[in-house]
């Protein structure tokens, strides 16, 4: 299976990159995905470990067990913050 995931705000400048494709096992779950994309490296892990990250799924926001299916666009990006 083949999601798109897209990298929004201060999380595209810490990775350098603002998407990337991936292929995903049958019954990945946002949780699972986060673990393999924490695996990339030291600045990854510090990204997709981190509880405040949110992430959406087709453009509607999803929880960590939330299963993926082939095709799917996943979106991460930081908390909003404002005063």
């Amino acid at each position: 299976m083949k999601l798109k995931i897209l990298l929004f705000a201060n999380l595209r400048e810490l990775l350098g990159l603002s998407e990337l494709d991936m292929e995903i096992d049958e019954g990945t779950r946002v949780a699972d995905l986060n673990r393999v994309l924490s695996n990339r490296g030291p600045i990854w892990q510090n990204v997709f470990q981190s509880s405040s990250i949110k992430v959406a799924v087709n453009h509607e926001l999803a929880e960590l067990d939330s299963v993926l299916k082939d095709g799917d666009e996943v979106a991460y990006f930081p908390p909003v913050t404002g005063g």
